[in-house]
């Protein structure tokens, strides 16, 4: 006969339905239990049950072939009713079992039964951890020490999961309102500029603004990363140019040729605001008069760590831009980004060179001590 309705049912399933387990997938972790029950029970049959309000669902099986069964079948709704192990060594001899399908039915009938149950850290029972057999038998000391253990680790599985799925739903909550405030401060940002009344405002503004949006864009890696502090920099550098590549004028094209490598958050941003004020400058300072142009951002990792950032144009060089600046105001433009860039990479412990020739404009960034490739 169907097991009672325990008297905490409306509070045990709202415990249930806090797991967020139910109609998931099969998950290693449990299957491995089973099996590791159904080896020291010495049964053909091994469950990890849940009790829902309607059926009877397995998390992990082996043996029976079967996700669920209905409440009619459920032999572990008696073993929620307590806290030790439930064991009737021959289910034709006990009322509780006599009637139920899988113990009368013809073929094959399941005629010994131990379960025991999964208790929440508050004291609500969801199911049972259960092993079943063909023939009337007895679990032995061992066997059903190990049946407790095996459903204790279980239930340590299922707080584990739904402290992952609490940090992921917390995290993507974090990340909804760190994206907001960011896009707020660019729009901020772009205000001011276009109220700017001089062009050294306004570049500052510029320069501000490209640096609240490589931080955004680190924050989506590091959002993407299942590394902690750790990102992909080329991923970084890759999405930092594309961004930087929508802001250059028609003629001029972006190009990286970038190695995979790793490097911690901090690192990320100061390479990520060279790499976006060198794209700014050659934009307005490397190809004057309308010319066509390449900048190109390149990335090393050598084998005992060091980093290489190169930042190049194919422009006019450092004298053609001298010659084209010809007020004091616009001969102090180019050295904002310059102090910006400089200021990075004494950030990050990186040596900073900058060559100038009449093929271009070339900056090298190298880091001492970078992160080992994985």
């Amino acid at each position: 006969m169907r097991a009672p309705t325990p008297a905490n049912q409306s509070e045990r399933l709202a415990a249930l339905a806090g797991y967020r387990i139910l109609e998931t997938e099969r998950e290693k972790d449990f299957d491995d239990l089973v099996e590791i029950a159904q080896l020291i029970c010495d049964v053909p049959i091994a469950l990890v049950s849940l009790v829902s309000h309607d059926q009877q669902w397995f998390k992990a099986e082996i043996g029976l072939c079967a996700s669920s069964t209905s409440l009619d079948e459920a032999i572990c709704g008696y073993t929620i009713l307590g806290t030790d192990v439930l064991e009737i060594p021959d289910t034709r001899l006990d009322p509780r079992t006599a009637d139920n399908p899988l113990c009368s039915r013809e073929k094959e009938p399941l005629l010994f039964y131990a379960g025991a149950p999964l208790i929440t850290p508050d004291g609500h029972a969801l199911g049972a951890f259960c092993v079943l057999d063909y023939r009337p038998r007895k679990l032995d000391d061992v066997q059903k020490a190990t049946l407790t253990k095996l459903a204790s680790q279980a239930m340590a599985q299922m707080e584990l999961r739904r402290a992952m799925h609490d940090q992921n739903v917390l995290r993507s909550e974090m990340d909804h309102r760190v994206k907001n405030s960011l896009q707020t401060v660019e729009s901020f940002i772009r205000i001011y500029q276009s109220r700017a009344s001089s062009d050294e405002a306004k570049d500052a503004l510029a320069a501000i603004g490209r640096r609240v949006s490589s931080i955004s864009q680190l924050h989506a890696e590091l959002y993407k990363s299942d590394t902690g502090d750790i990102v992909r920099l080329d991923d970084y550098l890759n999405r930092v140019a594309a961004h930087a590549s929508d802001a250059v004028r028609r003629g001029i094209t972006v190009q990286t040729e970038l190695q995979a490598v790793k490097a911690d958050s901090r690192k990320a941003a100061c390479y990520a605001m060279i790499v976006s004020e060198f794209v700014a400058n050659a934009n307005k300072y490397a190809f004057p008069d309308g010319r066509d142009g390449v900048v190109t951002v390149s990335l090393t990792e050598t084998d005992d760590g060091v980093i290489t950032l190169t930042c190049r144009d194919n422009g006019v060089g450092n004298a053609g831009r001298t010659e084209s600046a010809t007020s004091e105001k616009s001969k102090s433009l180019p050295s904002i980004g310059l102090r910006l860039m400089e200021s990075a990479a004494s950030q990050t412990g990186s040596s900073f060179e900058v060559h100038a020739d009449e093929n271009g404009y070339r900056i090298d960034v190298v880091s001492l001590s970078g992160q080992p490739q994985g």
